[in-house]
Order: C-alpha cells, then sequence, then structure tokens
C-alpha cells in the first residue's frame, strides 16, 4: 500500500578517492541476532546490530496485532487501519535500510576489501521436516534482508572504489 504516505528523496553524488597504500580486509558473518559479526586482522572481532532485531520484532508484533484487528474492524475504519499497517510497514522498512546504510558506509570506509559469504535466507527458511529453525527466527532473518544488504554493499562499494569479494557458504 502505498496511499498516503509521502517519502522525500535526496541524492547527491560523490566520489570518495582512495588513499591508504595497504588493503584492510574484514570478513563478515551474517546472523540473526547481530546483523554482522566481523573479523578484521586490524580491527579485531566485533559486532554490528547486536540485539538489535528487538525493536523490529517489537514493532512487527504490533503490526500482526493490527492486520488481525483489520479482520473484524467495521468498514469505515478498515481503510485507517490499512494506512497505519502502510506505515508500520514503511517504519520496519526504514528502521533495516537505516542499518544497512550505516553500515555499508562504515565498512567501505574502514575496509578496502571486504569478504561476504552467501546467505541463502530463502533456502534456510523454506518449510521442510528438516528444517533446523523456528518461524521466529526465518522472520528475524528474513527481516535482516542480507541479501539487500549486499547489493547496497556492492553499490557503495563500486562507488567508493573498494572491492566487495562473495564466497560460497560452507553449510
Amino acid at each position: 500500500l502505498r496511499q498516503r504516505t509521502f517519502n522525500w528523496v535526496y541524492e547527491k553524488d560523490a566520489r570518495v578517492g582512495d588513499t591508504q597504500t595497504d588493503p584492510i580486509a574484514v570478513a563478515l558473518d551474517p546472523g540473526v541476532v547481530s546483523f554482522f559479526t566481523f573479523f578484521s586482522p586490524t580491527h579485531g572481532v566485533g559486532h554490528i546490530g547486536r540485539h538489535d532485531i528487538q525493536k523490529i520484532v517489537r514493532i512487527s508484533l504490533y503490526l500482526d496485532r493490527l492486520v488481525s484487528a483489520t479482520t473484524f474492524a467495521p468498514a469505515k475504519k478498515k481503510c485507517n487501519m490499512r494506512c497505519a499497517q502502510a506505515r508500520v510497514r514503511n517504519r520496519i522498512r526504514n528502521l533495516v535500510d537505516e542499518v544497512h546504510k550505516k553500515v555499508a558506509l562504515w565498512l567501505v570506509q574502514t575496509f578496502d576489501i571486504i569478504v561476504f559469504p552467501t546467505f541463502r535466507s530463502t533456502e534456510m527458511s523454506l518449510r521442510r521436516p528438516s528444517r533446523k529453525i523456528g518461524s521466529k527466527t526465518v522472520r528475524k532473518m528474513m527481516t535482516w534482508a542480507h541479501g539487500r544488504f549486499l547489493d547496497r554493499l556492492k553499490n557503495k562499494a563500486e562507488e567508493c572504489g573498494k572491492s566487495v569479494v562473495v564466497l560460497p557458504s560452507e553449510a
């Protein structure tokens, strides 16, 4: 639903020059509780977005209650409730995009080579008897949108003259 939601976009084209001679590398490990865990020989080990998903889960549960209430609402209130659903979905998307943008900018400003594993969240979330993760974990994983982040990171790295290496995952 894109009705009655207004977003203004300001675009700026900026190129950042490469000033370092020795390339600094980082390896990323996508996750659910922490958005990424990184390892770098120069910066050590750290977590990015640790426990940030809790706020998004809280908003998602509110959205679930709103969707459920909309099904039983009278016709006059349904339109307003659907608009409220669109605002909540937009808020979730904006929070995830904010994390994506800040992390991508920090990675390309700090590191020259970014190693990223393939993360098949769609395959992990398929309902099969052999699935090892629960529905709450699947929802968190899909909300983080690691694939969308990888696209954003590749674009930002190209813009800044850095390189992103995508490796096949072990599992």
